[in-house]
């Protein structure tokens, strides 16, 4: 499926306040905005930071994980039904389908 999202990878920079880029364009800057300074602290913007930067090689786990699963109704481990259906939400969401 072809991406609509800007192709990794995608890094942090910066301490004060950090971005989120791929290259030389700005994904994210988490804590910049009115609301959120002082509403959070500087290690909470940074992991932010880590958590979007990583989101496009979680996605990808995301969906090579789905494709390694057995097809819904081939499997009968519960554990395989809810692995399924927890990827198949989250990949939806990224997707904002």
């Amino acid at each position: 499926m072809k991406t609509e999202f800007t192709p990794s990878p995608w890094t942090v920079t910066g301490g004060y306040s950090p971005q989120v880029k791929a290259g030389a364009v700005v994904i994210a800057t988490p804590g910049a905005t009115p609301d959120a300074i002082g509403g959070t602290n500087l290690s909470e913007h940074a992991a932010n930071a880590r958590l979007i930067a990583a989101a496009p090689e979680l996605l990808a786990a995301c969906e090579e994980a789905l494709e390694a699963l057995p097809p819904p109704g081939v499997s009968v481990s519960p554990l395989f039904l809810l692995l399924d259906e927890t990827l198949r939400k989250a990949i939806a969401r990224a997707r904002g389908e």
